[in-house]
């Protein structure tokens, strides 16, 4: 999400809807709605559940467990750490399927993103995303991490948030998590090996670890003013925040995705703007990649 903002001056730029990029949708469109709904949409989804869950659980660790709001805090802040770590650790095993499956993913929206143009009878499309790459999200993290952290201890000290680990069973519970989390990924690399060749899509965490990292410092420091319980803006920005972008996300997609149907019906009628159609496979050339990425 905080990278997607780095794109927020390009969005209110718009860029001349041509008759080529119209006419390639007849090759792309539905390439692009069936990755979304087997592979973007279960990605939002999933998102969405883990926050959810998220909420759950530390309703359930401060009502039931007594946890301070800097208890809860630390316990996003340590999930988010992990993440960071199984990037570093996905980026070892196989490098390249995760780079050719954030590349079908962009490709994917791009195609979407004409799509809802053309329903809407525009001329024009939104300018194109900036596109960190898995790299620069996983490096961004690694930075924000270092800048973080001490911002948040900082407002804890200040603030005498108290010593996060002192709530009940909270240092038990990062322990299960952590052993969850690296169990998880022991199982994902294992379905990796055993499946075909681009069967699998894997996509980075370090951008949702970004986001909690860069929310918590912000709100900590707007925090300040409120107090011991100041650090309570800063769980339920990072939470409301998370579950409103994943949310707007799979709403979108969805949509796109309906529209595809009766846009390609438009494109057969002769609507759109004539130019010769883009060969079945153009495109398309990373396919190839991600198949190989994938051994």
């Amino acid at each position: 999400m905080i990278l997607a903002f780095l794109s927020l001056p390009l969005s209110w730029r718009r860029e001349a809807l041509g008759a080529q990029s119209v006419e390639a949708l007849r090759s792309t469109a539905l390439r692009a709605r069936t990755f979304m709904r087997a592979h973007g949409q279960q990605r939002y989804r999933r998102r969405i559940a883990e926050n959810l869950g998220t909420w759950s659980w530390l309703l359930f660790g401060a009502y039931m467990l007594s946890w301070t709001p800097a208890g809860l805090l630390a316990f996003l802040l340590f999930n988010a750490l992990v993440s960071v770590l199984q990037d570093g650790l996905r980026l070892l095993l196989y490098p390249k399927l995760l780079s050719a499956s954030h590349r079908r993913e962009e490709r994917a929206l791009e195609a979407l993103t004409v799509v809802s143009a053309v329903h809407a009878g525009s001329h024009e499309r939104p300018a194109r995303r900036l596109n960190p790459g898995t790299w620069m999200s996983v490096a961004s993290a690694i930075g924000a991490t270092l800048i973080a952290l001490p911002m948040v201890h900082f407002a804890a000290q200040w603030q005498d948030w108290g010593n996060p680990l002192q709530n009940t069973l909270l240092p038990f519970f990062m322990l299960v998590s952590g052993v969850g989390r690296a169990m998880a990924i022991g199982y994902e690399h294992f379905k990796v090996k055993r499946n075909l060749p681009g069967v699998d899509v894997v996509f980075v965490r370090s951008d949702d670890a970004l986001d909690i990292l860069v929310l918590a410092a912000v709100l900590s420091l707007l925090a300040l003013p409120l107090g011991a319980w100041g650090a309570w803006l800063p769980v339920a920005g990072i939470l409301a925040a998370r579950m409103g972008y994943w949310a707007h996300r799979l709403w979108w997609t969805q949509r796109a995705a309906r529209q595809v149907k009766p846009v390609l019906a438009r494109l057969s009628g002769g609507q759109a703007l004539a130019h010769p159609v883009a060969h079945e496979g153009e495109g398309d050339m990373d396919d190839e990649d991600y198949a190989e990425a994938s051994r």
